[in-house]
């Protein structure tokens, strides 16, 4: 009923405004440990490129070694995956289904796995059919402000506007933060509703915030060392330096965004979580 929604709502506002507030307590302490002047530290990219912003200026962050997955990935062609890969994930996500549903296994676990499959297709649908539709529809703001990124994108994933680019082609708002939430949280409460998986609201709530969290500032920070891009979204969570450069996730990140760009926007619309690209048909890799 409307009382048991303005509650939720009411709750879902607090989580995200307590997210906000341990991020950027987060990326504050970060930043006062490791630069003693304006981000001089080994993550600066080659060059010390400095990028501007209005009066102030922020050193570029990127991690070299993103720098160079991301010069690798774009001299390579890409290329559907091979079946075998498809076939793979389709049973994988067939387990994940199964794991769900297994009372054996506390409820806050399986609801992480729950929160992570909504959010997949969710990326999925919304990037693919939405910001990729035919002009025109009640949507069409988001789809002219992802187009336009299409368009200042060069092969190199360099920007035309450089630090002028609106930031809304680079980062996740806060409202579109906190419409993951609310997304993820009525998700699980429906599964929960048609195959009785035992999820309580305040679960639901607590993984969905969890899993924006990571979700978004993992984005926030990739998005922004792909394209080099490092101004500033008021009132969206912070870049956050949260993955390991070291890691095969890492790789596939900036691989898979890199290849959506060159294969024209025509694959992978996954951008944090992998899974419905692959099922689909639209997931391109790297020629080897």
């Amino acid at each position: 009923d409307s009382s048991k929604a303005s509650y939720l709502r009411a709750q879902i506002i607090c989580v995200y405004e307590t997210q906000m507030m341990v991020a950027k307590k987060i990326v504050a302490a970060s930043l006062a440990v490791t630069s003693s002047s304006a981000f001089t530290t080994s993550r600066s990219a080659p060059h010390g490129r400095r990028v501007g912003l209005g009066s102030s200026t922020l050193e570029s962050r990127s991690d070299p070694a993103i720098r160079t997955m991301v010069a690798e990935a774009s001299a390579k062609s890409f290329v559907p995956v091979p079946l075998i890969h498809r076939t793979a994930v389709w049973g994988a996500a067939g387990s994940a289904g199964v794991l769900m549903a297994d009372d054996a296994l506390p409820a806050p676990l399986r609801a992480l796995v729950g929160s992570v499959l909504i959010f997949s297709n969710f990326e999925y649908f919304f990037h693919r059919f939405v910001m990729h539709a035919p002009p025109g529809g009640a949507l069409e703001t988001y789809q002219d402000l992802h187009v336009t990124h299409h368009v200042e994108t060069g092969r190199d994933q360099s920007l035309d506007g450089g630090a002028d680019t609106d930031p809304r082609h680079i980062y996740f708002s806060g409202t579109t933060t906190l419409a993951s939430i609310l997304i993820s949280t009525l998700g699980l409460e429906a599964l929960t509703g048609v195959f009785d998986l035992g999820f309580d609201p305040a679960t639901s709530l607590g993984i969905s915030a969890l899993v924006a969290l990571l979700h978004t500032s993992i984005w926030q920070t990739l998005h922004g060392d792909i394209h080099e891009y490092y101004s500033e979204y008021p009132g969206a969570l912070p870049r956050a330096d949260v993955l390991s450069t070291d890691s095969p996730y890492t790789r596939w990140l900036v691989e898979n965004h890199v290849g959506h760009h060159l294969v024209g926007g025509k694959g992978n619309y996954n951008i944090v979580f992998p899974g419905p690209d692959y099922l689909w048909g639209t997931c391109f890799q790297p020629e080897r």
